[in-house]
């Protein structure tokens, strides 16, 4: 698909980022869920809590 203007490609990469944050935030649950150290899922909680807002 071809970009008809500046503001559309500027849309289309937000789209983009967003969608690596979104993964971002999944990635983090699922590690804070598989570790057992408390201090890492504590760390991997607080990071996808401040990716999340």
């Amino acid at each position: 698909m071809g970009m008809e203007s500046i503001e559309e490609l500027f849309e289309h990469e937000l789209k983009n980022m967003l969608g690596g944050e979104r993964a971002l935030v999944d990635a983090l649950e699922q590690m804070a869920q598989e570790t057992s150290d408390r201090e890492i899922k504590k760390a991997y909680l607080q990071h996808r809590r401040r990716t999340k807002t």
